[in-house]
């Protein structure tokens, strides 16, 4: 059987990078994965072509990543090449010109896709998780820039990516910062992975049944299982937040409903979430068996 959780030749996992929370600098996947090796901003990983001390670029990092990405493609073994050879499937043979023709939409079903796209749209925005997602990510915007000043008397600037260990502060200041830090984090990233959930379930479903493709272990089921993952760490975030700034209470009360909320529709709509095996992260679970 194969083991999504076995490091291939490279020492990597995989897909790794998939459904987890892209903090990389603190991922302890961070050396198997071959996203968070290069994405992670970090002396450690800065451009080995640049001056010292001197992080890579965002373009200098993609680039990178995408080199990573691509060594990790393996090419076909040599009995590979010798089916390829003989293979006489449609398609084989054809000139990229032939092969983009084939692919070409005439008018009737380009205007049928576009109808369906529509339909999808419609659907992933008129769904409880998108008004949600949405209602979450104002309301949390809305009392970080509230309090922006307030926490830049307590020390601390969130507008700043900085090493926590390096931060003269008292010990429940660096936990205070650590859990507003966490919920800017997800405040965009909640409502986005929560419509990617939503309209796979739309219209991959076809899809992942002519794939052969359990639902179980579908993409969208994967991504709704990172949204309960990032619920489960906002809700502990907002918890800290009330605990170490007892004027918030009230205010943070609401958020941590929205949450709840949020996590009983989840639960509603992708109720096998939790089942879904993610390589390297779920080797507890053991390797999916279909």
């Amino acid at each position: 059987m194969h083991d999504i959780h076995r490091p291939d030749a490279q020492g990597f996992i995989p897909g790794v990078y998939n459904y987890c929370d892209r903090r990389c600098e603190r991922c302890r996947f961070i050396m198997q994965c071959r996203v968070g090796r290069v994405e992670a901003d970090d002396a450690e990983y800065e451009d080995e072509d640049g001056p010292p001390g001197v992080p890579s670029t965002y373009a200098d990092r993609l680039g990178r990543m995408m080199a990573e990405l691509s060594q990790g493609s393996r090419g076909p073994s040599e009995d590979e090449e010798q089916d390829e050879d003989d293979d006489d499937s449609p398609g084989h043979g054809l000139s990229v010109e032939e092969i983009n023709a084939m692919g070409q939409l005439d008018a009737e079903d380009e205007a049928e896709y576009e109808q369906k796209r529509q339909a999808v749209e419609r659907a992933v925005k008129a769904h409880p998780l998108s008004d949600l997602g949405s209602t979450y990510l104002k309301r949390s915007m809305l009392w970080n820039r509230m309090h922006q000043e307030k926490f830049k008397a307590m020390g601390f600037d969130l507008s700043k990516r900085v090493d926590m260990a390096a931060l003269p502060l008292p010990p429940e200041k660096l936990i205070l910062r650590e859990a507003v830090d966490e919920l800017l984090w997800f405040q965009t990233m909640l409502i986005t992975k929560l419509r990617r959930a939503v309209q796979g379930k739309v219209e991959d479903t076809d899809l992942d049944e002519a794939l052969g493709i359990s639902p179980l272990m579908s993409d969208w089921n994967g991504t709704a299982k990172l949204c309960l993952h990032i619920v489960e760490r906002c809700t502990d975030a907002w918890a800290t937040v009330a605990e170490l700034m007892p004027d918030q209470v009230q205010e943070v009360i609401p958020m941590q409903e929205l949450l709840v909320h949020i996590k009983a529709e989840l639960e509603r709509e992708f109720p096998e979430a939790h089942k879904f095996i993610r390589a390297g992260w779920d080797a507890h679970m053991g390797n999916p068996t279909f």
